[in-house]
């Protein structure tokens, strides 16, 4: 649980790095990829919440989780091989 923790942690800061990197653009990516993974909602459930339209909902999914790959790749790598305290 701790490891998984972890991983979350880094998973949060990584995000919120992309505010600090990209500025608006950070805060917007940021804020519309967590919306989408900490509900339920599917991409047109969002685009009726917000008014975002779904491609372009879908667009900062893949482009960030794309981000979360190439940063944390190894933190996950080591969770899944129950390396835990290399996370």
């Amino acid at each position: 649980l701790e490891a998984y923790q972890r991983l979350v942690s880094k998973v949060l800061q990584e995000c919120n790095s992309w505010e600090n990197e990209n500025g608006e653009d950070g805060w917007y990516a940021r804020n519309l990829f967590l919306s989408y993974i900490t509900s339920d909602m599917s991409y047109t459930k969002l685009m009726e919440e917000t008014g975002i339209h779904r491609l372009t909902i879908r667009r900062c999914v893949i482009d960030s989780l794309d981000k979360l790959r190439d940063s944390l790749r190894e933190d996950y790598e080591d969770y899944i091989n129950k390396d835990y305290d290399l996370i």
